[in-house]
């Protein structure tokens, strides 16, 4: 099989696994406003050289015995992406809110330190739902009047590093039982 089968079988794969379980990876990347392409597209990346690399560390050593090792690498990355899923999730619900407030249709990355204008009117207002906040301070484009600047950026790259490792060591999970499955049937 020549380098360019390879190529577009391993992305056929890729492209598979994104689109499988209903885009499940696809729905639960960061908010657009982050450049959904961005993650996506190294996450996609990542798990295309994985899988490519593990492809070709398997059928350099092919024997059974390997088999084992395989199953290894598989749970090991499987646990460590279920703690990046807990972690994603955490982030997710503690970095985004929904919006607008009475009905959010869409989830916009937040800060992690609230302005000390926006503290103060909360505190004033008796408002707890940050929609609410955001909302009265003019809508998502405003946000750096509810949050700091610079911790709106740095929430936004907590998920998306969160996003980008969690598919990482999935892909990389999947991948290896693939192969464990693949070497205990040929």
């Amino acid at each position: 099989m020549n380098s360019k089968t390879i190529l577009a079988r391993a992305i056929e794969c890729i492209v598979f696994i994104f689109g499988a379980f209903g885009g499940f990876f696809l729905k639960i990347a960061p908010p657009d406003e982050l450049k959904l392409n961005f993650p996506v597209g190294i996450s996609s990346f990542l798990s295309l050289f994985m899988l490519l690399l593990i492809g070709s560390l398997s059928r350099k050593y092919p024997d059974k015995r390997y088999s084992g090792r395989w199953y290894i690498v598989s749970i090991a990355c499987m646990l460590v992406a279920l703690a990046f899923s807990l972690a994603y999730y955490r982030n997710y619900k503690n970095y985004t809110f929904g919006f607008p407030p009475d009905n959010p249709q869409t989830r916009y990355v937040q800060g992690r330190q609230l302005t000390q204008k926006a503290r103060d009117y909360m505190k004033s207002a008796h408002i707890t739902n940050i929609a609410q906040v955001v909302d009265d301070f003019g809508g998502p484009g405003s946000r750096s009047e509810v949050w700091e600047g610079p911790s709106i950026d740095a929430a936004g790259t907590i998920l998306l590093v969160n996003y980008v490792l969690l598919v990482f060591f999935f892909m990389t999970a999947l991948f290896s039982l693939t192969e464990t499955v693949l070497l205990r049937d040929s």
